[in-house]
C-alpha cells in the first residue's frame, strides 16, 4: 500500500508502474506534473506555507494541508486521465535518468503538449 508524507508535495512509496496501474500517482508522476501542479495549486500551496511559517503547531495548518493534498490529487487525476501514456513515459524517463529534466526533453514535450488544456 502507499505511504503518504505530510509534506506539501506528496511522496508515495510505489514505483511508477504500480502507481499507474493502481491509479495512485508515484512521487515521480508528481515531479513530472510539476508545471501543472504549480499552475493550479500555487495559491493553495502559498496558503499552506504561510500557515506553517506563522504557526509552530502543525495542527493549526491541517485544513490548508488537506486542501493542498486535494489540489495535487485532483491535478494528477486530470493529468493521468488526459495523458496516461505520456505521463508514464515522462515519469519513467525521470525515474531512470535520476530526475534530470534535461535528459527527458522529448518525453517532457510530448507530455506537456498532451496536457496543455487539462483543467482539474
Amino acid at each position: 500500500s502507499a505511504r503518504v508524507s505530510s509534506g506539501p508535495w506528496l511522496s508515495l512509496s510505489l514505483n511508477i508502474a504500480q502507481a499507474l496501474d493502481m491509479n495512485t500517482p508515484s512521487s515521480t508522476a508528481y515531479l513530472a506534473s510539476h508545471r501543472q501542479l504549480q499552475k493550479f495549486c500555487k495559491q493553495v500551496e502559498e496558503a499552506y506555507l504561510k500557515c506553517k511559517a506563522e504557526n509552530d503547531d502543525p495542527r493549526k495548518c491541517l485544513e490548508q494541508g488537506e486542501a493542498l493534498r486535494n489540489c495535487a490529487r485532483n491535478v494528477l487525476l486530470a493529468v493521468t486521465a488526459a495523458a496516461p501514456e505520456e505521463l508514464k513515459e515522462y515519469a519513467h524517463c525521470l525515474d531512470i535518468k535520476g530526475h534530470r529534466f534535461h535528459k527527458c526533453r522529448k518525453s517532457q514535450a510530448a507530455f506537456n503538449e498532451a496536457v496543455e488544456d487539462v483543467k482539474p
